[in-house]
């Protein structure tokens, strides 16, 4: 059954006078909640028996109230015994504070009838101390002992309130000096640290509690206070006096206000060198400056540059093709420093710059570049030609004069007579173009160049041999020359025209100072066939009107005018007309009596040229055949540019004259007769017929005649 924690109370009386109420809680193995057993064993549980509780102590077996009783006794027994305990220890009830007086402590739970007190009962200072208590006759303590007991008792330290502190200040005098101090008892506090000094600074001194003192936090340790000597004063920063110029030598300045024994002075105390230095100034140990600081304070101070006197170029320089470079005056390269154009090759003016070193100055007080201008003059200038003389012509209208100089001085060059000659310059090269017969002086002359002077003019003599664009006013000689050059297209153009006289009886009929004017059909025509270099002409123009040379027989069949021949099987080539009539079975040089080559004037002949001419073979034969002709007539297609009524082989080796292309007319006059056109004979063969011949028809253009009928020449010749 579960146990319930309760209370017994047991009574007993010592000699009958004293009760004990005595509480049990627990006995034995007894706790709350406990099971009791029927039979209890050793080590169980056993109920708490309250004596006044019948009905509890009804319910439990009597062996087990037996047990409890005996456990009353016995608590009974012990209770006797409580009477002559001392169950509290004395013990010191309030605190003891040194006061120079013997002091005894005030115990608690001490009383003399029952306790013996000896030890350490009393004491002055302070401190721990032990007073020893003894029981007294039965008394015991309540562990049942009876020995000796100890209990420690105190005095307090006195407070000291306040921690010294320095009164006024003290300033370095050079001697030894001591603080003046506030709260300080030498009864009560230790002095010790710094208590005197004779240098600036901060000092500490110790105060510590002695035996029977504290602070008034209760602590005994040594407190530290500070206290200091202050700098003196140095009222004024140095300065410098006077003043320093560069000489090469080490230089101090001189210094007002300074004093080694309180001052240490540092940075640049002396210099060789021009420039602006920092001496420094720091107070020593025992000093300060006025505002209270004690760090350096510099003084700049300087050493003044040398003056020195601005260079000059001296002598002079003349262009040499080499570098050159001039001389100075007043220039020490070990006081100046040269830059800028020191030398130079072209003449012209430079500018070198010069600047003072570091330990020197202009006589104005500036160290800026000063630039000073030099020059290297002109040499005198050449000019030459590569000749004197030159001529042109036609076959060379222009030619060119090498022109050598010193220098790069611009040629220029004139001609004395522009309608003869001009002139052009290009480099070094004057080229002179012909414009005319004459003669000119060509001037060539050279300015001033980078390094030389202008040299004197040269000149050049010009002549010119050039043929007239007017082809008339020519001679036959020049105009040869020109074809001869291949130059005639250059100068002429076709259907311009020349005056010859015929005089001569060419036939039957005779020619007397006949004038009249060949023109030009075409320059190299049909070259490649014909031959190169050759002017191809016409006979001609009366007042320029084109007409045929007419015989007395024009227009008759007499066989003794101008026909071809009689002879119908011959071709070209053995034509009456080509051999005998216009005199091809001769030369210009020798020729043929009645001809009209030998008709023509002799300065003609003498420039004639041959030609390869090409017709059909004969009125029988087919096929073309050439021929070398001086004076030849015209065929069809040289005319017209086409075959109109000859042999169409023939035509594939001619080709129309340039003259005839341009649409000039083909009708021709009789010369003799202005107003009456005039039928002209051709070189080709009629195809109507082994008789016919072509010939050019002023109304019908073309038409054959028969071969042995006289009609009008236009004859054709080549120079």
């Amino acid at each position: 059954m579960p146990i319930k924690e309760r209370d017994i109370v047991l009574q007993g009386r010592d000699g009958g006078e004293d009760t004990i109420d005595f509480p049990v809680t627990r006995l034995g193995n007894v706790e709350s909640g406990a099971e009791v057993k029927q039979e209890p064993q050793e080590g169980d549980y056993i109920p708490v028996i309250d004596s006044a509780d019948n009905e509890q102590m009804k319910k439990f077996p009597a062996k087990v109230l037996v047990e409890a009783r005996e456990t009353a006794e016995r608590a009974m027994k012990a209770v006797q015994r409580v009477a002559y305990v001392i169950d509290t220890l004395p013990y010191q009830t309030a605190a003891l504070t040194f006061t120079g007086e013997e002091q005894s402590p005030v115990w608690g739970a001490f009383d003399p009838e029952k306790l013996e007190i000896s030890g350490a009962t009393f004491a002055v200072n302070a401190g721990e101390y032990e007073a020893v208590f003894t029981p007294k006759g039965d008394y015991v303590w309540s562990d049942e002992s009876v020995e000796p007991r100890t209990v420690k008792w105190s005095i307090g330290r006195a407070v000291v309130a306040a921690v010294p502190s320095v009164t006024g200040s003290l300033v370095y005098t050079g001697e030894v000096q001591r603080p003046v101090w506030t709260d300080y008892d030498a009864e009560k506090l230790e002095i010790s640290g710094d208590t005197d000094g004779t240098n600036a600074g901060n000092y500490t001194a110790g105060f510590t509690p002695k035996a029977n003192y504290q602070w008034l936090d209760g602590t005994v340790a040594e407190k530290t206070v500070s206290w200091s000597v202050g700098r003196a004063v140095v009222a004024v920063v140095p300065s410098v006096t006077g003043s320093l110029t560069y000489t090469g030598a080490a230089q101090s300045p001189v210094w007002s206000g300074y004093d080694a024994g309180k001052l240490e002075m540092g940075g640049d105390t002396s210099a060789v060198n021009a420039g602006s230095y920092t001496a420094s100034f720091t107070p020593k140990a025992n000093y300060q400056w006025s505002d209270g600081s004690v760090g350096a304070k510099t003084v700049n101070w300087t050493i003044g540059r040398a003056a020195v006197a601005a260079p000059s170029q001296s002598g002079s320089r003349t262009y040499t093709g080499s570098a050159q470079s001039p001389a100075w005056s007043n220039c020490d390269s070990a006081k100046l420093t040269i830059g800028g154009t020191t030398s130079g090759t072209n003449a012209g003016t430079y500018s070198a710059s010069f600047t003072p070193k570091a330990n020197y100055q202009w006589a104005d007080g500036s160290t800026g570049s000063k630039w000073v201008n030099w020059t290297i003059g002109k040499a005198e200038g050449s000019l030459t030609l590569n000749k004197s003389s030159l001529a042109l012509s036609y076959t060379a209208t222009s030619g060119t004069i090498a022109v050598t100089r010193a220098g790069t001085g611009a040629i220029t060059a004139s001609s004395s007579n522009t309608n003869v000659a001009t002139v052009s310059v290009s480099g070094n090269t004057v080229t002179v173009t012909a414009k005319a017969s004459g003669s000119a002086i060509i001037t060539v002359g050279v300015g001033a160049g980078t390094n030389h002077n202008a040299p004197g003019n040269q000149t050049c003599g010009v002549s010119v041999i050039l043929p007239s664009r007017t082809l008339n006013d020519n001679s036959w000689a020049m105009i040869r020359a020109v074809s001869d050059a291949g130059q005639g297209a250059n100068w002429w153009n076709v259907g311009d025209t020349k005056s010859i006289t015929i005089n001569g009886t060419v036939g039957e009929t005779t020619f007397s100072n006949l004038t009249i004017d060949v023109f030009i059909l075409g320059f190299n025509h049909n070259s490649s066939r014909e031959g190169t270099n050759r002017i191809h002409f016409q006979m001609g123009k009366i007042n320029e009107k084109d007409i045929a040379l007419c015989d007395q027989c024009y227009n008759t069949y007499t066989g003794t005018g101008f026909a071809i021949n009689g002879n119908y099987t011959c071709g070209w080539n053995e034509s009456i007309m080509r051999t005998s009539i216009l005199g091809n079975d001769g030369t210009p040089a020798a020729p043929t009596e009645k001809s009209l080559m030998a008709a023509l004037p002799n300065e003609l002949r003498s420039v004639m040229k041959s030609c390869m001419k090409y017709s059909a073979k004969s009125a029988v034969n087919s096929g073309v055949v050439s021929s070398v002709d001086y004076l030849s007539l015209m065929s069809e297609k040289e005319c017209y540019g086409e075959v109109r009524a000859g042999r169409d082989d023939e035509g594939s080796y001619q080709t129309q004259y340039d003259y005839y292309k341009a649409g000039n007319s083909k009708v021709k006059y009789r010369h003799n007769s202005s107003l009456d056109t005039a039928e002209h004979w051709s070189r080709s063969i009629g195809q109507s017929g082994t008789d016919s011949w072509c010939c050019f028809h002023p109304e019908s253009d073309s038409s054959t005649w028969y071969r042995s009928r006289s009609l009008g020449i236009s004859p054709i010749f080549f120079v």
